[in-house]
């Protein structure tokens, strides 16, 4: 009973982690599905298709290598886990950004060589879309949490993530329109991330004013990129 209680108390956050998650992997179709025309939102999908093959490969990496890799170093050598982690957040970091650049090429290329003329803005939505990738580097601090069996930090954040990423995705499209919607979507996992640097079983093994920094200069890189592939 005390095994499945704490089972039950682990898992239960999850379902709360998984909402979070779906509102930041897909809460912009979901409000763009009822702010754009059908047409917009095509093109819209093409080019978040293509982004989310790199995403895929990412989440896939991380889920089969650092929950297990930190668990086993929690449990036989724990001493080690700060080193263990930092060094796992600067490979994935790299990781996340040789996704992230060959994904926005490929997406380009492949739009610009596949569709007609009435998807030639998919290419330019993909190549904004793709800083969504960067901030996956930090799912290596979800999985370090989840790994201390701490999810109810990670459905915390995640929740608030979702939540908040949707809400400025209306926020953004009401005032900038269809640009504005997209920056707030490639940016959708900053919220999440930031919050759990705050966390002080995070901050004890790494410096969270440099993960902060990083959040701020892709999600500063993002703007910039939609500003010149969308003056007006």
């Amino acid at each position: 009973p005390a095994r499945a209680s704490r089972l039950w108390r682990f898992g239960r956050w999850l379902i709360g982690a998984s909402i979070g998650g779906f509102l930041i992997a897909q809460g912009d179709k979901l409000v763009l599905s009822g702010l754009v025309e059908a047409e917009t939102l095509g093109v819209f999908a093409i080019a978040a298709l293509w982004v989310e093959a790199g995403r895929q490969v990412l989440m896939k990496i991380a889920s089969f290598v650092f929950v297990p890799s930190f668990s086993m170093v929690l449990r036989d050598r724990a001493e080690d886990i700060g080193p263990v982690f930092r060094r796992a957040l600067g490979l994935f970091g790299l990781a996340c950004i040789a996704v992230t650049t060959l994904t926005a090429v490929v997406a380009v290329l492949a739009i610009s060589h596949l569709y007609d003329v009435r998807y030639s803005e998919a290419g330019a939505m993909a190549l904004v879309l793709s800083f969504r990738n960067l901030t996956l580097g930090f799912v290596v601090v979800e999985h370090f949490l989840l790994a201390r069996a701490d999810s109810r930090a990670v459905a915390i954040a995640k929740l608030a993530g979702g939540m908040l990423a949707v809400v400025c995705m209306i926020i953004a499209h009401s005032l900038f329109g269809l640009t504005g919607a997209i920056v707030v979507a490639a940016c959708s996992g900053v919220p999440s991330a930031a919050v759990m640097l705050g966390y002080q079983d995070v901050r004890r093994h790494m410096d969270a004013r440099m993960g902060w920094f990083c959040l701020f200069c892709a999600t500063a890189a993002c703007v910039g990129v939609a500003a010149h592939l969308f003056p007006n």
